[in-house]
């Protein structure tokens, strides 16, 4: 709750994720803060910071990070992402890739929509 009202406090949870030591339970729990806020544009603040993260030598934190970019705008962050296509884990690359296909699943759907 108190990320609602002081969006500020939401690096503190980026901190966290980045520190491998962080207890799985923890890092459940941030992912809920973070899907729940991403349904308000509660996450744009903290862009910056998961940015940041993607530099990481900690696939896990790559990982943890490129999720979060995805629950962004695409146009916000298909900049970033793209380049991780070609990361050396595999998780990471599947996890961009998934995004991209279905951002052009989306924009099929509303071509069509729209004849």
């Amino acid at each position: 709750e108190f990320t609602k009202h002081d969006l500020s406090r939401l690096n503190a949870l980026v901190n966290l994720l980045s520190d491998m030591e962080t207890p799985m339970a923890a890092r459940i729990g941030i992912s809920a803060i973070f899907e729940d806020l991403s349904k308000i544009d509660g996450l744009k603040s903290i862009l910056p910071n998961l940015l940041e993260l993607l530099d990481s030598k900690n696939s896990m934190v790559r990982v943890d990070a490129v999720y979060y970019l995805t629950l962004l705008n695409f146009e916000i962050v298909k900049q970033h992402l793209e380049p991780l296509m070609n990361d050396e884990n595999e998780e990471v690359k599947e996890i961009v890739r998934e995004f991209f296909e279905n951002q052009q699943k989306k924009f099929i759907e509303i071509k069509n929509y729209e004849n």
